[in-house]
């Protein structure tokens, strides 16, 4: 395939299209050079690996291909194209017609849209921003309860009062849970069944050296110390709407 740099204008008849020659014209100028001679056929252009078609009948191109798409906007794709070779084989027909305008219209108007297309800035593609999840998002249902004010340690535990989970391995821990369990074992405990509260309830006990909360969910218990002077029934009412807010519907 010829280089359009090494292609020359110099026209045969109007079936025979263009010889080989000497010359720099654009491909766009030897485009024009075809459809003044009226040539029909296929001119075959490539460019770096790429490929395409344009169809003549009488001078006028009546059908194009280029990188999957067909009609203008495939002539617009080869005219972007540099450095470009092409072959001409005449009397080559398509039964294809995806273009209609004049060659004179067709190229203006190509050329146009891509003037408009280089002039037009790309648009700006937001940086994707990490999927937000539910630890950074919002602090889990421990973490505001340790957050409330007065709150000094929080631990779970088990009905054999071993602490387990976030908070079991800090100091003072297993102190927590057996008061905790103490506290559940002879007076929340006593509170629950006499109004058959059983999977689930809330009681507290209050002292000037320190106070408790302690919360029954099924098999599974949490103590809350409440530092001295700090009112528990406040304190209560929080933990129990927290509580209530986590709980599924």
């Amino acid at each position: 395939m010829a280089r359009g740099s090494t292609m020359d204008a110099a026209s045969g008849t109007a079936g025979e299209g263009l010889r080989g020659g000497n010359t720099s014209l654009p491909l766009v100028d030897l485009l024009q050079v075809w459809s003044l001679n009226r040539f029909s056929g296929l001119i075959s252009v490539e460019s770096k690996g790429r490929e395409g078609q344009l169809h003549f009948v009488e001078g006028e191109i009546v059908h194009a291909e280029a990188e999957g798409v067909e009609g203008e906007a495939a002539v617009r794709v080869i005219l972007s194209w540099t450095d470009v070779g092409f072959e001409p084989f005449p009397n080559t027909t398509t039964l294809k017609r995806t273009i209609r305008k004049r060659v004179s219209h067709l190229l203006l108007d190509a050329h146009r849209q891509l003037d408009e297309a280089r002039r037009t800035p790309p648009a700006l593609t937001p940086a994707p921003q990490p999927a937000k999840t539910a630890a950074t998002s919002a602090p889990s249902l421990l973490e505001q309860l340790r957050g409330l004010r007065g709150v000094t340690r929080l631990v779970r535990f088990g009905q054999d009062g071993r602490p387990f989970g976030a908070g079991a391995a800090e100091p003072g821990a297993e102190d927590l849970a057996a008061k905790g369990l103490y506290l559940a074992m002879t007076h929340a405990l006593a509170v629950g069944q006499a109004f058959g509260l059983r999977d689930f309830w809330l009681a507290a006990l209050e002292n000037s050296r320190e106070s408790f909360i302690v919360v029954r969910s099924g098999d599974q218990y949490l103590a809350i110390a409440v530092a001295p002077g700090v009112p528990v029934d406040p304190l209560v009412a929080q933990v129990r709407a927290l509580l209530t807010r986590a709980a599924p519907r």
